[in-house]
């Protein structure tokens, strides 16, 4: 299992961060963002991760679901679930919006309810008091089981172990997730493959090996650093555009980017809205906009 805490800002008022554990065949996460607008028309770039299902409660703030052209508002207290993530497109808005995400490969889960909310407001605040107990527990690098049981166990789903899921990473995989959250979260700093390099002892033909390793077991990241980089700053990017104060010279900074038109450049070569046109595509409600991302 991997623990992972990683954290975009753009100012103390505006930011995205990510509290999630990772098994061979599950992920569970607690996604927390403020004043932006987060849409998987801007953010989802590259192809998705080898996980299918997929499940979200809404803690706070609302999520716009749209699976097969039919969208819906979720709120605080509602859940929905999808056989396959591919097939949802998500909108996620407000001061302040959290939710617990779960993804999972076919064969990790055995059953997936059909309830499209949590039972009670009391069963609300007690989750919520759990996603903080969670939060706390992957900052300190140390997730206890009996908090992913109980996690769990608010789910209307059932997790079922299997010889895959009990396979531990080695130390040298823990280590390089953990410095991937450190340099994804400091994207300012313009990070490099060689800064990995000599933070895990390691050359470069190593590191590559070691990241596709990483990829292809726990489906974290990319298969190598410099297409990882570009997926995180892009993504990131996208969502911090649409806070109240952006301005693209700022968001640029932010990620390591030399300038705004190298920023713009990033953004074209993945197929994304020019960065300046994001925040006003950003104001027009999902579902009254056509798609602004190329067809798969």
């Amino acid at each position: 299992m991997l623990a992972s805490h990683r954290r975009a800002d753009l100012s103390p008022d505006s930011f995205l961060e990510s509290h999630a554990v990772t098994q061979r065949s599950l992920r569970i996460e607690i996604e927390r963002t403020a004043n932006l607008v987060v849409d998987d028309r801007f953010t989802r770039v590259l192809p998705s991760p080898w996980r299918t299902s997929f499940l979200v409660i809404v803690l706070e703030g609302r999520l716009f679901w749209d699976e097969g052209g039919r969208g819906r508002w979720l709120e605080p207290g509602d859940l929905a679930c999808a056989a396959d993530r591919r097939t949802v497109g998500m909108r996620r808005e407000g001061a302040s919006y959290r939710a617990i995400t779960i993804e999972w490969q076919g064969g990790a889960c055995a059953e997936v309810l059909r309830q499209r909310r949590v039972p009670a407001h009391d069963s609300l605040v007690a989750l919520r008091s759990l996603a903080a107990r969670f939060v706390g527990e992957v900052e300190g690098a140390h997730v206890e089981r009996e908090t992913l049981a109980a996690l769990a166990g608010w789910l209307p789903l059932r997790v079922v172990a299997t010889g895959e899921q009990s396979e531990l990473p080695s130390p040298q995989m823990v280590m390089l997730s953990r410095e991937l959250d450190r340099v994804f979260s400091n994207l300012s700093c313009s990070p490099m493959m060689v800064d990995l390099e000599q933070a895990l002892g390691l050359c470069s033909r190593q590191l590559h090996r070691l990241m596709a390793l990483l990829h292809a077991r726990f489906g974290i990241d990319a298969p190598g650093f410099r297409e990882a980089l570009h997926r995180r700053r892009v993504t990131v990017g996208a969502s911090l555009l649409t806070a109240p104060d952006a301005t693209c010279a700022r968001v640029a900074q932010v990620l390591g980017y030399r300038s705004p038109s190298a920023m713009s450049r990033a953004f074209s070569e993945a197929g994304l809205p020019a960065p300046s046109s994001i925040p006003l595509l950003a104001r027009t409600p999902r579902e009254q906009r056509v798609d602004v991302m190329p067809a798969a």
